[in-house]
């Protein structure tokens, strides 16, 4: 919503077609991003951070082709900067988030457990 409100403000164009549509193709763009990245995330040995980037600019990618090929009218500009601030906040909150949860670790307590006891950023659970 933020280019849309900053094109409307700046140029005045807030309800034209093609802001209307880069605002809509925004919000489908970041449906589709959390829906792929949430898809992926869940296969073990996946590193989060690694993610972000290629689903994010995919999804934008899928919104713009679909723009081209329909003819729509679209703003660019507000795109662009969607994507710019979709990929930071996404960014910013897996850094945030990465800070302040502690990953919690069931374990069988057979072999050398003893040394993963050691990782002080994870809860140990014995079963």
């Amino acid at each position: 919503m933020l280019p849309w409100v900053v094109r409307g403000t700046i140029f005045g164009t807030l309800l034209s077609a093609g802001s209307m549509n880069a605002v809509t193709g925004n919000l489908v763009a970041i449906v589709i991003a959390f829906w792929a990245r949430f898809s992926v995330e869940t296969f073990p040995g996946i590193r989060r951070a690694s993610i972000i980037l290629p689903t994010t600019l995919t999804a934008h990618a899928v919104v713009v082709a679909w723009f081209v090929m329909t003819r729509f009218p679209y703003d660019r500009v507000a795109l662009l900067i969607g994507v710019v601030l979709h990929i930071l906040w996404l960014y910013f909150v897996y850094f945030y988030g990465e800070r302040r949860i502690q990953r919690r670790i069931a374990v069988v307590p057979f072999g050398s457990v003893e040394r993963a006891f050691k990782i002080d950023s994870i809860t140990w659970k014995l079963l």
